[in-house]
């Protein structure tokens, strides 16, 4: 794993924690692998639905998901693809 893929799992990771409250107990009791994957995924849903939540206007939203079918956690890293392929 490149030191791109751990911080990009670290993150996800640090998002998960901060917004999944009581879900993220469990996630933290899965095995290394597991907890980056589920980590990672979390994020990019968490990412999703704060955009489909928010205040902007639609058109604008689907710009900023449209910005979204790649990586997640954080932009423009390589965490969300290496689970894809993972799982």
């Amino acid at each position: 794993m490149t030191t791109d893929v751990r911080a990009a799992y670290r993150r996800c990771e640090e998002i998960t924690w901060s917004q999944a409250r009581n879900f993220s107990y469990g996630i933290r009791l899965l095995p290394p692998a597991k907890r980056h994957a589920l980590a990672a995924v979390y994020a990019f849903a968490r990412r999703i639905d704060d955009i489909g939540d928010g205040t902007l206007p639609a058109p604008e939203k689907l710009a900023a998901l449209g910005g979204r079918r790649g990586p997640a956690c954080p932009p423009s890293s390589p965490g969300v693809p290496t689970t894809a392929t993972r799982c």
